[in-house]
């Protein structure tokens, strides 16, 4: 589901997931924490993360998860946060391309890249806020600093 290419000094990493509208679970977060460890190599100078069809990331893919069972804390605190802290310590400016849906996990993801290029058709969001909650993927974390530059290119 995730997708890593590396050419001519750029990674391209792609949610390759169309039909559930990239979408994450457990694994495939692991997967793109994976990605990123594997595009920060010597000579890489950009990363671009996009999402393959009609939408950026959906969030997350809760269709094999036990309401009754669901460690969310862990989700969270095991899984994304620190795949959001990864991401935005990228050692190289990243981009993300975005279309479509792009709501919890997917904003978390959005607000963990340096630039952001936003289609006409975004849709942006956390759906947890319309209930009072926090933003679900940890990203609001991130938000003070999203338009402080950082790494070695400033």
């Amino acid at each position: 589901m995730i997708d890593l290419s590396i050419d001519s000094g750029i990674a391209e990493i792609v949610l390759n997931a169309p039909r559930k509208l990239n979408a994450l679970n457990e694994d495939e977060l692991a997967e793109l924490s994976q990605a990123y460890d594997d595009a920060a190599v010597p000579g890489v100078r950009a990363l671009l993360l996009r999402g393959e069809g009609r939408a950026f990331c959906a969030g997350r893919d809760i269709s094999a998860v036990d309401p009754a069972n669901d460690d969310a804390y862990a989700y969270l605190g095991e899984l994304v946060a620190p795949l959001l802290q990864k991401m935005a310590a990228f050692p190289a400016p990243t981009f993300a391309a975005v279309q479509g849906a792009c709501l919890g996990v997917g904003l978390g993801l959005l607000v963990a890249t340096d630039v952001v290029y936003v289609a006409e058709d975004a849709r942006i969001g956390s759906p947890f806020a319309a209930l009072g909650a926090a933003l679900d993927s940890g990203g609001h974390w991130l938000l003070p600093n999203a338009s402080a530059p950082t790494g070695p290119w400033t």
